[in-house]
């Protein structure tokens, strides 16, 4: 791009030519001051010595000139500025002045954007250093003023066509104002002082804009105002400390700013004059706001009183609150450059809710000071418990804003009147009726809403009876008809005096010494409570009740004391107005209570009352913060304990420090905590610890006794929060199993507890919380009895669950379904739910073998570990364990179980005898011998406890056992002669219905050699105790 423009081919001198630069915006702040400054330069000049004359003839066709007054007006002038400035300089355009003067304004509000309004800037510098300030800017200047100002007549029309061209002159102005100011800053507007450079130019602008504003009373000016700001703000303005605008204001450094341009004498006028535009700004805007609020209320009671807001008038109220928003926020945006304070805009909406409180103002202090209530509540002295409360109490539905003025005031409606009132009363007397149903604010409001359509002194009385008419035993009611009389109360004052009368007569009535029933005396008391609550009770005749209540102090004035400090006693005692009363009354309460010898249960009935008002002060809980390395431990578990990095995160555990007693205290609670991980991680976590057994086997051991014993708690509480923790331990126990961590004895063995009913077991006739425990814990790990003898053991649990099933009521759909779903994955093609007699016969049989095992291993203390080997070889990988752990079961066939009277401990001795092919005849005797005497003790138990109530018994087979054993009696017979003792046979006594015999059975046989290590290991257990007890006595001494 050149930097230079000829006016000719032999034009004037360089230093009298308009160069050609870049355009300044695109450059910073002082690339455009620099720009500015050259071109003032040479305007200035052009002002003071004139311009220069040409020194060859110019072009002045009338082709030629007017296609360049044309080009000019064209949009995207910085494209063309070039070649314009070269035409310029060979043009003779004095012929065309007045034609070219008046379409200059057009080229410059066509031009909007930065780039082109300073390339018109530069056109015109070169206009003016071509014809002078007095041929050509002086009359542009006129024209421009005439552009901006317009006349009151150009605005005439009709409101359309108005509008139309109120908006296109706004978007004109927009641009033409900036255009204008930057012809100011260049020098353009003279003429110049020498002394003054923009001195005239600044006057002449600021004549300009007051104009403009000052006719502006609508303030469609704002958004002009607010582009001025924004650009040239920086220039007019000097930059200020916050203020309220038209208050005197402290300038912030300097005053002089822009390089001296613009002086401060300057800078304060344009200051106040933006500032007054913006005073008048901000009452428009409010006076917009508060209209556009009354019109909202009035289409809301033409919606109530028409059923629907007509189109124009919902149309008005529309573009209005648009309108109303623009200014918004203009003024706001202008506040800010201006830096002056907001626009703070008051609420209409808040000031009908202040005066319809529905607090007795003329009867109880408590009117006074509701509004202090929500600052307290913040703090924690709030006289209710939560927020929810607190709305309840104070946040009344407003009636106003749903029943037009007329009815709430009682005018009558129709012209025949009895035809009204008889339909009224029909309608009323189903609104009554529904007072009983209500159950939450909403209704409550719906129905106030509803019944001040009926407001006249029959309708009063008739809601009097009713609000005094509650059931008996519905307490419930009573904060919902004491909320429903408060939301009447502004419009049916006399309802609220009547219903505290009637209620504090009643009281008077129910005196200590009548014979009221407990409950009618109670509601009464718990009804002036609530109203109380809602300050529509005064002050006086609540602790009037107070003062007779203490008075007395007798056994029914201790109950309803208790009764009214606890409903109304924390309102009374947080209020301001009453906290110095109601701290005496509870002081004298107290007083009394350590005065007089009352029953326990009146003490803790005061206690409570008490403590509800004035809760102690418990300290601040402290929650112990993780460190980083516990962080890490959670994390692990929680986060990254999946099926892809159990590899990974089993390394990572294994080499925390387990010596540190923390981090083994929070591996124990995560190891025992199955609900903490994902669902997927649950069997992770149980492979982890068939890894941790090898180096880590007692933490392994503990981990296994708590989840059991966590199980076993569960089933004596009855507590559906924690329902989900228990499906997860059910699902962690039949992955241990799967990981060979615990035997399947002792998953049958729970699965027996869950289904049978026990005293110190709860289990509700329609609760099927332990049926999702069975379910769950056999589809986690019922392949694991497919094989042989456990499948047996399996199929007569599954008898049992099915009769247990049929012992309780139809289960839903979700339990059914579960229930089906866990018998088709175990026995696919065994019948489902057989009748229950068919269940009680094979009960019979499988009952005594479950007893006789029970019994078994009582006597002889087995306490069978079954399962194969669980402990891995030191040098077996983690990854190895982790594949192998799902293997161990794929060999369990899944054929059906054969029929047969194979019993229990049949099977078991198959299982622990299936290497031994032959045996020899002492073994064979000794076996012989273990039969018999189970034969007979299983004869025993099926007669004395397999019953047809089994289900329901209480005590467990232990406890059975031993009844059976005391209270059997024994025939008197002279005592037997003592036989001679031998060591290769051991005595055993085994009662019988008749007598009680003596079997010698073999030294060698399996119950005898139990027998003799049970013996052995009391005796031991008995010197070791003996042992410890010397040993704190010889400590105590």
């Amino acid at each position: 791009m050149s930097t230079d423009v000829p006016r000719s081919d032999t034009t004037v001198s360089k230093e009298e030519q308009v160069p050609v630069r870049p355009v300044p915006e695109t450059g910073n702040l002082e690339n455009r001051e620099k720009w500015r400054a050259e071109l003032r330069d040479v305007n200035v000049r052009v002002w003071l010595q004139g311009p220069a004359p040409a020194q060859a003839p110019l072009d002045s066709s009338l082709k030629r000139n007017s296609a360049f007054i044309k080009r000019l007006k064209q949009p995207n002038l910085s494209e063309s500025k070039d070649q314009l400035l070269q035409e310029l300089a060979c043009l003779n355009l004095h012929k065309y002045l007045d034609e070219l003067v008046p379409s200059l304004p057009e080229m410059l509000w066509r031009n909007a954007g930065v780039k082109d309004r300073y390339a018109a800037v530069e056109i015109l510098s070169a206009l003016h250093t071509k014809f002078g300030g007095e041929e050509f800017s002086t009359p542009l200047i006129g024209t421009l003023a005439q552009e901006l100002v317009p006349t009151p007549a150009a605005s005439e029309g009709s409101s359309e066509q108005a509008q139309k061209e109120e908006a296109n002159r706004t978007v004109r102005y927009r641009t033409l104002i900036r255009a204008v100011i930057e012809l100011v800053l260049v020098g353009y507007v003279g003429p110049v002082d020498e002394h003054d450079v923009p001195g005239h130019g600044l006057g002449w602008l600021f004549g300009i804009l007051r104009a403009l504003l000052a006719q502006d009373r609508d303030h469609i000016y704002a958004s002009l105002m607010q582009g001025v700001l924004r650009s040239y703000g920086s220039i007019l303005l000097a930059p200020v400390q916050e203020h309220e605008a038209g208050q005197p204001w402290v300038v912030v450094g300097d005053a002089a700013v822009s390089q001296g341009l613009v002086s401060g004498e300057w800078q304060s006028k344009f200051r106040r004059l933006f500032e007054t535009y913006y005073v008048t700004l901000m009452r428009h805007v409010t006076r917009l706001h508060a209209s556009l609020q009354r019109q909202a209320q009035r289409n809301r009671d033409a919606y109530i009183r028409h059923g629907e807001v007509f189109e124009d008038r919902q149309a008005t109220f529309e573009r209005q609150a648009k309108e109303t928003k623009t200014l918004m926020e203009s003024a706001q945006a202008i506040s800010v450059m201006l830096h002056v304070h907001g626009l703070d805009l008051p609420d209409p909406q808040n000031e009908p809710a202040q005066k319809q409180g529905v607090l007795l103002g003329a009867k109880s202090t408590l009117a006074e000071i509701s509004a202090r209530t929500e600052q307290e509540f913040a703090s924690g002295k709030s006289p209710w418990e939560d927020e929810e409360t607190r709305n309840f109490y104070t946040d009344v539905c407003d009636l106003r804003a749903h029943v037009p003025p007329s009815l709430l005031a009682g005018g009558a409606q129709g012209d025949d009147v009895k035809k009204a009132e008889t339909e009224e009363q029909s309608s009323l007397m189903s609104l009554l009726d529904r007072l009983p149903l209500l159950g939450n604010r909403e209704m409550v409001d719906e129905l106030a809403i509803e019944l001040a359509f009926y407001m006249k002194p029959a309708t009063r009385k008739r809601l009097v009876e009713r609000l005094l008419s509650v059931p008996k035993q519905r307490w419930d009611l009573l904060p919902y008809y004491a909320r429903l009389i408060a939301t009447l109360h502004p419009y049916m004052p006399l309802l609220v005096d009547s219903v505290v009368e009637q209620v504090d007569q009643r009281l008077r009535r129910m005196g200590p010494r009548s014979k009221v029933d407990a409950q009618t005396r109670g509601q009464a008391i718990v009804y002036l409570g609530e109203l109380t609550k809602f300050g529509l009770v005064p002050e006086h005749i609540v602790f009037h009740m107070f003062s007779r209540l203490l008075d007395d102090f007798g056994r029914v004035s201790v109950e309803m004391l208790a009764l009214l400090v606890e409903t109304c006693g924390r309102y009374l005692y947080r209020m301001p107005a009453t906290h110095a009363p109601m701290q005496s009354v509870l002081d004298q309460m107290r007083r009394k209570r350590m005065a007089h010898n009352l029953e326990e249960h009146h003490s803790l009935l005061l206690d409570n009352a008490y403590f509800k008002c004035v809760p102690p002060e418990l300290p601040a809980v402290v929650h112990r913060t993780l460190s980083v390395k516990e962080q890490f431990v959670v994390h692990l578990f929680e986060e990254k304990l999946t099926e892809l990095a159990k590899d990974r995160v089993c390394q990572l555990v294994r080499a925390l420090d387990w010596q540190d007693p923390s981090v083994e205290s929070l591996l124990f609670e995560l190891f025992t905590s199955p609900w903490r991980v994902r669902y997927d991680g649950v069997q992770v976590l149980a492979m982890l610890m068939r890894v941790l057994q090898t180096w880590h086997a007692p933490f392994v051991v503990r981990v296994l006794d708590r989840v059991v014993e966590c199980i076993d708690m569960d089933l004596g509480r009855v507590d559906y929060t924690a329902g989900q923790q228990r499906v997860a331990r059910m699902r962690y126990l039949g992955e241990l199993l799967h990981c060979t961590l615990i035997p399947p004895e002792a998953v049958l063995d729970q699965l027996w507890r869950l289904v049978v009913r026990r005293v110190h077991r709860p289990d509700r006739y329609d609760d099927f919380t332990r049926v999702r425990l069975v379910c769950t814990l056999l589809q986690t790990c019922g392949d694991a009895f497919s094989a042989q003898p456990l499948r047996k053991r399996m199929d007569d649990f599954l008898v049992a669950f099915q009769y247990y099933m049929l012992t309780k009521p139809a289960p839903p759909v979700d339990v059914a379904y579960q229930v089906e779903q866990t018998l088709d994955q175990l026995r696919p093609r065994r019948a489902r739910y057989p009748k229950k007699a068919v269940l009680s016969q094979r009960l019979d049989k499988i009952l005594p073998l479950f007893y006789q095992r029970d019994l078994t291993s009582v006597v002889a203390g087995l306490v069978k570990t079954g399962g194969a080997e669980r402990r891995a070889d030191n040098d077996e990988s983690d990854s190895e364990i982790f594949s192998g752990l799902r293997d161990e079961w794929a060999g369990s066939s899944d054929e059906e179980s054969q029929d047969g009277s194979d019993s229990l401990y049949e099977s078991e001795s198959e299982l622990e005898s299936a290497s031994d092919d032959d045996l020899d005849p002492e073994a064979a005797l000794e076996e012989q011998a273990d039969e018999e005497l189970e034969h007979e003790l299983a004869l025993l138990m099926a007669e004395a406890n397999a019953a047809p109530g089994w289900l329901g018994g209480g005590g467990s087979t232990l406890d059975r056992t031993r009844q059976v054993l005391s209270g059997a009696s024994v025939p008197a017979r002279p005592p037997p002669a003592a036989p001679a003792v031998s060591p290769d046979y051991v005595t055993f006594s085994l009662l019988s219905r008749t007598a009680t015999k003596e079997i010698q059975v073999p030294a060698a046989a399996s119950i005898s050699v139990r027998a003799r290590q049970q013996q052995e290991q009391e005796v031991a257990e008995r010197q070791q105790l003996k042992a410890y007890v010397l040993a704190y006595r010889d400590r105590e001494e």
